[in-house]
């Protein structure tokens, strides 16, 4: 009986806080989460571009991803053969190319939202982004 109860309350704690998904390594969704987040990143970090994925969150038509960027095979990107550098950005204005993305989808497609690159800080916290995006950042989200 205590194991059901518990088994509950966890499902009821974790469900409210977590109901966004990761999607799965090979699917579908995650290449086109992926490659439209590739599409924006390579407009600022020319290509081509692979990620690192730390987090991948979907959840009804929206999510959030952050990502780190990185050249195929695992070489990282070299700030003045980015077309940051040719704009006149400096690297030392950013925090690295860690990219944090949102994204919705609309007609089957997904879509970019919003995107940054080396931010330094977590500017979607508490901010617009929860009125739109709190299922896939409830933690940021009072």
């Amino acid at each position: 009986m205590l194991r059901v109860a518990l088994g509950v309350l966890a499902g009821v704690c974790g469900g409210a806080a977590n109901a966004w998904e990761e999607p799965a390594h090979g699917s579908q969704l995650r290449s086109d989460l992926l490659n439209t987040a590739r599409v924006v990143a390579a407009l600022d970090l020319s290509s081509p571009i692979q990620f690192v994925v730390h987090e991948l969150r979907h959840e009804n038509g929206l999510a959030f991803a952050t990502l780190q960027p990185q050249r195929p095979g695992g070489a990282p990107i070299v700030w003045s053969s980015t077309q940051l550098a040719a704009k006149g950005e400096q690297e030392d204005w950013y925090d690295g190319t860690r990219m944090h993305v949102f994204l919705h989808q609309q007609s089957g497609h997904w879509y970019v939202q919003h995107y940054s690159i080396g931010a330094t800080d977590a500017w979607w916290h508490g901010g617009p982004s929860c009125d739109t995006y709190r299922a896939v950042i409830p933690e940021y989200c009072p």
